[in-house]
């Protein structure tokens, strides 16, 4: 009989905690941003800045050889 009574208990225990955990982990801030649109933006950013460095670095050659003639 005990270790039925402890079965329950644990079984309670187990359904109390993930149900603290779903809610927990489900709540999502009205004003604020999820992680899917914070990798969407950082993508954004870091595109925004590399994308232009890495052209002109790459054509710097260009660049040299143009100011001479």
């Amino acid at each position: 009989m005990l270790s039925l009574s402890l079965t329950g208990y644990l079984l309670h225990l187990h359904t109390v905690f993930s149900s603290e955990l779903k809610a927990t982990f489900n709540f999502h801030k009205p004003n604020g941003i999820d992680q899917c649109e914070q990798v969407i933006a950082l993508s954004v950013m870091f595109a925004a800045f590399l994308i232009p460095s890495g052209w002109v670095l790459s054509h710097l050659e260009d660049y040299k050889n143009h100011s001479r003639e």
